[in-house]
């Protein structure tokens, strides 16, 4: 198989935006299997880079090989150890008028004042928004392990939401590029989300790589002051199980004082 007969597939056979088969056919030229599309072959692909799986599935589709679908593995993430970016509230907030998409930009907003992951906003669908007689937004997320918990989104953001929201065709505003399941659909856009945050943090001049991630480090550590430094508080706002887990989000260390109560708590004496 050729990239040029794949592409011509994807232009007349499946409903994507001309970017993503550029994209795919791009990541297909640097596939190593050429004849041999076995599924143990395209395995080793997936598991060399993970937005291949996508990929994978319309190979499949164009071959006719519709029950080697469910044979394909789960793409594996590698955990990258990275320091979190911390900027001061205005220029986090210039970030977001700088993604010219209105998906992403939509999306980075929510981030930033609820705090919730990148992946958790994708999966969101429309029943999850509502707006409340205040003005104000609840939103149901459902986070790891399909733990569900509330945020709000304040007035002064919920009609650019709703908005969006409310003129998407899809139950599920943020998933733009469909896959047969919903693990592949979130990886695949999140990818092109983050491609749109490093290019509006680009123009901003910013070195550090700021991520997607950054948007709730930056939200936990505005949250820890806003409740007097309750690491409570903000290990309930952002759904976490542990209060070990939140304070790995502060960028200040905390005080002995605090490091006492916190080490209460985790025995369960606070």
């Amino acid at each position: 198989m050729e990239a040029a007969e794949f592409q011509r597939y994807l232009e007349t056979h499946q409903n994507l935006a001309p970017r993503t088969v550029k994209e795919y056919v791009k990541i297909f030229r640097k596939f190593s299997i050429k004849q041999d599309f076995s599924v143990e072959a395209m395995n080793k692909e997936i598991k060399r880079y993970s937005m291949s799986k996508a990929i994978m599935y319309h190979i499949l589709f164009m071959l006719e090989r519709y029950e080697d679908i469910a044979k394909l593995v789960r793409a594996k993430q590698i955990p990258v150890k990275r320091q979190g970016v911390y900027l001061d509230k205005e220029t986090l907030k210039q970030i977001i008028p700088l993604i010219t998409d209105t998906t992403w930009r939509t999306l980075a907003l929510i981030q930033y004042v609820t705090g919730i992951r990148a992946a958790d906003g994708i999966r969101l669908k429309k029943e999850s928004f509502k707006q409340l007689e205040t003005g104000d937004i609840k939103v149901i997320v459902i986070g790891k392990g399909d733990k569900e918990r509330i945020v709000f989104i304040p007035k002064i953001y919920a009609d650019q939401v709703m908005q969006f929201v409310q003129n998407t065709y899809w139950d599920t505003p943020f998933i733009k590029t469909r896959s047969i399941d919903m693990a592949t659909a979130i990886e695949t856009n999140y990818h092109y989300y983050y491609m749109a945050i490093k290019k509006a943090v680009k123009i901003l001049g910013i070195t550090n790589e700021f991520a997607t991630h950054d948007f709730r480090r930056n939200f936990a550590d505005e949250a820890y002051e806003a409740s007097g430094r309750d690491i409570r508080v903000v290990r309930d706002i952002l759904g976490h199980a542990h209060e070990e887990t939140t304070v790995k989000y502060f960028r200040k260390k905390l005080t002995e004082e605090e490091t006492k109560k916190i080490a209460k708590m985790m025995r369960g004496e606070g």
